[in-house]
């Protein structure tokens, strides 16, 4: 049993830590597409919606990988319900 709970603690740290690498890599790009386009401070003065969206594709790029494996996993728990729902509907009948 100890065992078992060693191996969670593991991989609870594992994924704290992880995570914490996330954060600190999504600050570093952010900082990175900031000091990108310091020299257009002007010229996003001028159009702010224009550095507003270049940012905002910016955050988006490093974000497209935990988004992608949300919707994975949302379509699956959305396929599980969808067959639950037809397995339950096949018992209702055949009890008919």
């Amino acid at each position: 049993m100890s065992a078992r709970l060693g191996t969670f603690d593991r991989d609870k740290q594992a994924l704290v830590d992880r995570s914490a690498h996330s954060r600190l890599q999504l600050r570093h790009a952010s900082r990175d597409v900031r000091n990108a386009f310091q020299w257009t401070r002007l010229a996003a003065s001028a159009a702010p919606s224009v550095a507003r969206l270049v940012g905002g594709i910016g955050l988006a790029a490093v974000a497209a990988r935990p988004m992608a494996r949300f919707v994975a996993f949302a379509t699956q728990a959305l396929l599980i319900a969808k067959l639950l729902r037809t397995l339950i509907g096949f018992a209702r009948a055949g009890r008919g």
